[in-house]
């Protein structure tokens, strides 16, 4: 059985030489998006489209066979029709598109966007965080009709990396519209029943979020220290102060805890892929540099607690200066950075206050008002020269 890259490769490179290079298949009006898995961003203007325009067929793509057979066998979304990259019949559907929208880079359509010029390939990316990788990506997305930012700042950032002008629109992140605007009413009690946590229905939670950063073995160390060893320690604390401690790892690292409480609870990524719904409900973000914390930083007010450790940047991204929230370097100084949250949040959040509100303006600017989503599709409707 081919290997699933090597596959993806295969099925990409035959529809590339078939379909895009020598009979040119007249493109339909569809918008696909590829990403790891149905979340974030791709979520987000996936169902947007769904339900606010009959222009466009709407689709999403699986890159992992695993996850992909994993969604279809647990969920059901109106209006968009889920494919893989692994299926070479799904492969020739995505060449029928018209635009192609990514957040991970075009993956395996990786030679697409130079030899077909009749899809118009758009980045929505995965996050604003530290990360950046903007001088690197200027290759692999030469030839992307447009790049979708989050705010003026880093629009600067990515025409300094050498992206064209033409190709950056400030558009925000498409996932915010769930956190602000009008469509952001929290139901704390129903978000909590959607989410299983109703038994942290009169807590205050903690949700503890790192980044990908797993060791040889697979598994994730804090401080090279085990997760056992560091929720053994912050159980205590978090039921002395009616807290709820949630941990949700990145999707690709393997979580194994064997403590059991009450008061502390597992979220995979895989079961629960809408993060932005599980932040609605939060009152205190630990991570480390994910960027998982600017989106949380848009909820305002509330306790953010950084791991301290190399941070994995190129400088293009947001600054090591750029995390407003208490920054600890030992299990025992998270556990008290933990109580302080827990125990007076109105004086955690004074503390941080002027670098949260410098840090939201460098992330988003302007584009905190519910219409992302919007934008993106004015953006689209724009450089396809269709009336919006």
């Amino acid at each position: 059985m081919l290997d699933k890259y090597v596959r993806g490769v295969l099925y990409a490179r035959i529809v590339e030489f078939s379909v895009l290079r020598v009979f040119k298949i007249r493109k339909r009006k569809i918008i696909t998006i590829l990403s790891h898995t149905f979340n974030g961003n791709a979520r987000s203007f996936a169902l947007w489209l769904f339900e606010n325009q009959d222009e466009y067929e709407v689709a999403f793509a699986f890159g992992d066979p695993k996850l992909y057979r994993k969604f279809i066998k647990d969920n059901h979304v109106e209006g968009v029709k889920i494919l893989s990259l692994q299926n070479i019949r799904h492969v020739f559907y995505i060449s029928k598109s018209s635009v192609i929208g990514t957040t991970h880079g075009p993956v395996f359509l990786k030679h697409w966007p130079a030899v077909a010029p009749d899809i118009d390939f758009v980045d929505f990316w995965h996050g604003v965080g530290f990360k950046g990788g903007f001088s690197s990506r200027v290759k692999e997305l030469k030839y992307y009709r447009a790049i979708f930012v989050s705010s003026p700042a880093f629009r600067d950032k990515h025409k300094k990396a050498g992206f064209r002008d033409d190709q950056l629109f400030i558009t925000g992140y498409s996932r915010t519209d769930a956190l602000v605007g009008s469509s952001a009413i929290i139901n704390r009690e129903k978000i909590l029943k959607e989410l299983n946590l109703i038994d942290c229905k009169d807590k205050k939670i903690i949700l503890f979020a790192p980044t990908w950063k797993a060791g040889k073995d697979g598994t994730v160390k804090i401080f090279n220290k085990s997760l056992d060893y560091l929720i053994e320690k912050a159980v205590p604390i978090i039921e002395k102060n009616n807290g709820c401690l949630i941990f949700r790892p990145h999707i690709n690292s393997d979580v194994k805890i064997n403590v059991t409480s009450k008061a502390f609870k597992i979220m995979s990524s895989a079961d629960y892929p809408d993060v932005e719904r599980l932040l609605q409900v939060t009152d205190t973000l630990i991570t480390d540099w994910s960027s998982i914390f600017t989106d949380f930083l848009v909820l305002g007010n509330k306790p953010v607690i950084f791991l301290e450790n190399k941070l994995d940047t190129d400088g293009t991204g947001l600054q090591v200066s750029d995390r407003p929230g208490e920054i600890v370097d030992s299990v025992e100084s998270l556990i008290e950075a933990m109580r302080f949250s827990l125990q007076d949040s109105k004086s955690f959040i004074g503390k941080h206050r002027n670098e949260m509100d410098r840090v939201v303006e460098k992330a988003w600017g302007t584009t905190l008002d519910g219409k992302s989503s919007e934008r993106y599709f004015k953006a689209i409707k724009e450089f396809k020269n269709e009336q919006i």
